[in-house]
């Protein structure tokens, strides 16, 4: 049987390298595997941005359309989702300017109401706005993890290209509040 003095020990040692490690991680010298907070730090961090001119343009915009290969001009909510999942570390992640390529084929990843994976925070998980006069997914984002102070049939999403009313054609990253039943598909990394 160890003595109080012996546990101490034990638990001082346990405690330097519990933080050892969670500094690792934020140094990103560290990656947990499927935990994806880098991604979730790069979307929050970008919330705010805006375009320069209405145009989809700007410095922060640009860089989004740059790492799926587009210029100046295109849309963008796409782009800004492969930017952070390729930046927090996503290298499998689709690289791509279209946002119907998260979800192909996309009836492996319709969203089923009380989908109960969303509560997992170990998996950053998009969701797809589907557009009736497109016949497409034509919007795409984040969607934070739910938790207890998500309102009920909601979720807290994170989206690029869009505005307060939820447009596709918007001028910024935003966060918003978007119905469940507004979301036409899900898929987690």
């Amino acid at each position: 049987m160890k003595t109080n003095k012996e546990v101490t020990s034990v638990c001082r040692v346990l405690h330097v390298f519990h933080w050892l490690a969670f500094f690792l991680l934020l140094a990103g010298a560290v990656r947990s595997e499927g935990v994806p907070d880098s991604v979730r730090a790069t979307y929050r961090r970008a919330i705010g941005v805006r375009e320069a001119t209405g145009r989809n343009d700007g410095v922060e915009v640009e860089r989004y359309l740059a790492s799926v290969g587009l210029r100046r001009g295109a849309p963008w909510c796409a782009a800004f989702v492969s930017y952070c999942l390729q930046t927090g570390g996503y290298a499998d992640a689709p690289r791509s300017g279209w946002s119907p390529a998260y979800f192909t084929p996309l009836n492996r990843y319709l969203f089923e109401k009380g989908e109960a994976g969303l509560t997992d925070s170990t998996r950053v998980y998009l969701f797809g706005i589907y557009y009736e006069r497109m016949g497409r997914i034509a919007h795409v984002g984040f969607i934070e993890p739910v938790t207890r102070f998500t309102p009920r049939g909601c979720v807290v999403t994170v989206e690029g290209n869009s505005n307060d009313n939820g447009s596709r054609e918007g001028v910024a990253v935003v966060r918003k509040i978007r119905p469940r039943r507004s979301i036409k598909a899900v898929r987690g990394f």
